[in-house]
């Protein structure tokens, strides 16, 4: 399901009702300002892409998205991104771009050194500091820039097989 070029406030609560949905993209579909802890009722989901919410957290059901393997949030006001990453076991590409967040969560380590761990992650412009240490530690490609100072890629312990560095790609 895609919901493209919108001015949704909300997220209607009917698409929550489609359990079998594998994919849902809202694209420049609104500045909504939440999203709705009923996202947890779509457990079949394995794509979600989202540009343009201005939802800051993400709620507590998102993290219980078993089959999720392929998240993007883009271009929104998302400052926290804590929460219990471990319980999206399928998760293996994430695309934060353009969200407000400063901090990588702890928490999103443990996706990268499981059994079926994140393979790519986007971090792009995002204002981070500093990443958890050991997160390179399974990843095939890590893409940063914008704000954040390729200084802290410390791959000295050759943590992961870096094949290129240029303008913030690995």
């Amino acid at each position: 399901l895609s919901i493209i070029n919108t001015d949704l406030k909300e997220i209607p609560k009917e698409i929550f009702e489609i359990t079998s949905l594998t994919k849902l993209e809202f694209s420049h579909a609104g500045d909504f300002e939440e999203l709705p802890e009923e996202i947890g009722n779509l457990q079949n989901l394995d794509y979600l892409y989202i540009t343009g919410g201005a939802f800051n957290k993400l709620p507590d059901s998102f993290f219980t998205l078993k089959k999720l393997s392929s998240l993007s949030l883009i271009s929104m006001k998302l400052t926290d991104i804590s929460g219990d990453w471990a319980g999206l076991e399928a998760l293996n590409t994430v695309t934060f771009q353009a969200c407000d967040f400063s901090e990588v969560p702890d928490d999103l380590l443990g996706l990268v050194t499981k059994d079926t761990p994140i393979t790519s992650l986007t971090l792009y412009g995002n204002p981070i500091a500093d990443l958890p240490e050991g997160l390179l530690s399974n990843l095939s490609s890590l893409s940063l820039g914008g704000y954040f100072d390729r200084t802290y890629i410390d791959n000295s312990s050759n943590e992961t097989m870096v094949e290129s560095l240029a303008d913030g790609h690995i």
